[in-house]
């Protein structure tokens, strides 16, 4: 019934064919450091969920700043919770003609608690924090991309 609905009015999915084979013609440049690797990763999946097009016609350039502040600090100065931050800034560049497409700095936190005694566990949170943080990222940037792909295509 929404199908009919909209039907008639011009109404397009954003993953439409034309923008899922673009997105998978957006070669991911490597991002530095650990999380940049998490991030990198989880892009490249979102872009390329049925493989990487031997052709790219976009390249998609992300530097990374990721932080971690404690968030939660008791009575005792001990923290309990740190807030993981990851800030990028991405440009979207036309490969033949070096021409930018478009670009912006987008953001995700994630949180992890602080397991007294418990090096380890405390470690594994971290991480978990990270991979949560750097999908949304993934994620955003991908909508991004798709937005800035469907606006740039012709018609």
């Amino acid at each position: 019934m929404l199908a009919a609905a909209t039907s008639g009015c011009g109404f397009e999915p954003l993953h439409g064919a034309s923008v899922n084979a673009a997105l998978s013609a957006v070669d991911v440049s490597p991002i530095q450091g650990g999380p940049g690797e998490l991030v990198y990763r989880a892009l490249v999946e979102r872009l390329h969920p049925a493989g990487k097009s031997s052709a790219p016609t976009y390249r998609l350039e992300v530097t990374l700043l990721s932080t971690s502040t404690p968030l939660v600090i008791d009575q005792s100065t001990f923290v309990r919770r740190y807030d993981v931050h990851l800030q990028a800034q991405y440009q979207l560049i036309e490969i033949s003609t070096g021409r930018e497409v478009g670009g912006a700095e987008r953001d995700a936190h994630a949180n992890h608690g602080v397991i007294p005694n418990e090096i380890y566990g405390t470690l594994i949170g971290s991480h978990a924090a990270l991979e949560r943080a750097a999908n949304v990222l993934a994620n955003v940037i991908a909508t991004d991309a798709a937005l800035l792909i469907r606006a740039d295509q012709p018609g």
